[in-house]
């Protein structure tokens, strides 16, 4: 949304204030404010970079190193998972319950 467009549509509330008998609220200043930033944001959207390049999306050609077509491509054998060394006691998942015993004897 351009800001003459912003602008615009604040006049016409204000104008619906006035009709009313309710206090303008372009007079306000936090309203002041918001108007002058976004006209400041607008002005200066023309002076700033883009994040990307233009480029960057727009290719066609597949980075380097990957499959060209996903369904002849050949799957990686996984490594199967390193077993664990006795002597560690592996962290659970849950806490590990406990029953208590009463103070009989």
């Amino acid at each position: 949304m351009k800001f003459a467009d912003i602008n615009q549509n604040l006049k016409s509330i204000a104008r619906q204030h006035l009709l009313a008998g309710m206090a303008v609220p372009n007079r306000h200043p936090t309203v002041k404010d918001t108007l002058r930033l976004i006209e400041v944001r607008c002005a200066n959207r023309a002076h700033s970079s883009a994040l990307f390049d233009d480029g960057d999306f727009l290719k066609t050609t597949p980075p380097q190193g990957a499959p060209k077509d996903p369904h002849t491509a050949v799957p990686e054998q996984a490594e199967p998972p390193a077993k664990a060394k006795k002597g560690y006691i592996s962290m659970r998942s849950a806490p590990r319950l406990v029953r208590r015993r009463s103070g009989r004897k």
